[in-house]
């Protein structure tokens, strides 16, 4: 009988995972934390998703989601 199983990951794994998180959430010129802005728009049943740097005020991008 087992009772605890745990699921260690590989520090490759890992430190891809930590990588990715930081690309994704920190400028790719200055570095600093990026502010996320999300919109509404349920007339069409969506989500508009801007990021920009607080730092060197640059837009990052524009997203949109459909909402389910």
């Amino acid at each position: 009988m087992e009772i605890f199983k745990f699921n260690i990951l590989p520090m490759e794994d890992i430190e891809r995972r930590e990588a990715f998180k930081e690309a994704v959430n920190n400028c790719p010129l200055c570095g600093t934390g990026l502010k996320f802005e999300h919109e509404v728009d349920f007339l069409y049943n969506t989500v508009t998703e801007d990021c920009r740097c607080a730092e060197c005020a640059m837009k990052i991008r524009t997203e949109t989601y459909d909402l389910q």
